[in-house]
């Protein structure tokens, strides 16, 4: 038994045109992601349980048990409507979310966006600024508006004279 197979189609070609213009041999290669998209990997819980049970001397699955119950006892808490505070990571809370009046994109139509809820997450100071807790202990004030002051931002006169370099 023989299958028929449709025949392919030539793409019409001009009468005026001798040939055809000869194809690139190859795309250029794709560019290399950045060191910054590098780094912001994501980081699943798998693998922060995997780095708990290491550091801790712990079973992976126990570790997995207690980020898993951790996830459970967040969730719950903020389905009550309770903040919750971890503290040098941040805070995080549910927020109301207004009604208001929004537009379809596609038809400028006005439509009404009814009220919602959504989780807020307030960072610590830590990760807001990692030197913050530098700044205050042992002159570390000072020291950055030295640096400051060699870098061209502007510093108070009482420390403009000392600059070091």
């Amino acid at each position: 038994m023989e299958i028929a197979m449709p025949l392919a189609r030539k793409a019409a070609t001009p009468a005026n045109k001798a040939t055809a213009p000869a194809k690139k041999a190859a795309a250029p290669p794709k560019k290399t992601p950045s060191t910054k998209s590098a780094r912001q990997a994501t980081f699943t819980m798998k693998q922060i349980a995997a780095e708990l049970a290491e550091s801790h001397d712990l079973p992976k699955k126990q570790a997995e048990a207690v980020l898993s119950d951790l996830v459970t006892l967040t969730t719950r808490h903020l389905k009550n409507g309770d903040k919750i505070r971890l503290t040098g990571l941040g805070i995080l809370q549910v927020r109301a979310r207004p009604a208001r009046m929004g537009r379809n994109p596609a038809t400028g139509e006005a439509i009404k966006i009814k009220a919602s809820k959504k989780i807020a997450f307030r960072p610590a100071k830590e990760i807001k600024n990692p030197r913050s807790k530098l700044r205050g202990i042992g002159g570390r004030k000072e020291a950055d508006q030295k640096n400051a002051a060699s870098c061209g931002e502007y510093v108070p006169k009482e420390i403009e004279g000392n600059r070091v370099g």
